[in-house]
């Protein structure tokens, strides 16, 4: 029965020293911006909002920024020997053109073929407002959302919802 009782004290002790959901998403808050605020010594915290969960949309993902990236490179490029080819007129600048015109439409099929499969990342999200001097000097007062991942390890996006001269 002893070591019951101090078996449930012991797991009770853990739980009670890690740290909540809202206080990791706080620490993080406050280092992204302890790096981002050009001058952190003036930030002064106002109020956070309550915890919540929020999804990422298919278009907020690293992977579709990198390939809408990979998309405009190649019709740029197409554009560029478009553009080329109608003062020179070869057929080995013809063949290019169609070859990046062909892998324009690869990628554009690729892409629209991951938005269809995409299954929204789940997060957490927090609100926040603080004061703190902009690059200018001048305080305003910052209301920001902020985006998690599931295990609290960083920040995956933030949203400004209004900043006001104060």
């Amino acid at each position: 029965m002893k070591k019951m009782l101090f078996v449930l004290a012991c797991i009770v002790l853990a739980q009670c020293s890690s740290p909540s959901h809202e206080d990791m998403a706080k620490a993080l808050i406050k280092e992204r911006l302890r790096t981002t605020l050009p001058d952190f010594a003036s930030y002064e915290s106002i109020d956070y909002g309550t915890m919540g969960k929020a999804f990422l949309a298919f278009e907020e993902t690293g992977s579709y920024k990198q390939s809408q990236a990979a998309l405009k490179l190649l019709k740029d490029s197409a554009e560029k020997l478009q553009q080329k080819n109608t003062a020179i007129n070869t057929t080995s600048v013809s063949l290019q053109i169609q070859q990046l015109q062909d892998s324009v439409k690869q990628k554009s099929h690729a892409i629209d073929s991951a938005k269809r499969t995409y299954d929204p990342q789940k997060l957490f999200k927090m609100a926040h407002g603080y004061k703190a001097k902009d690059s200018s000097g001048k305080i305003n007062i910052y209301h920001t959302e902020y985006y998690f991942d599931l295990d609290f390890k960083g920040i995956v996006k933030e949203n400004k919802i209004s900043v006001t001269p104060v």
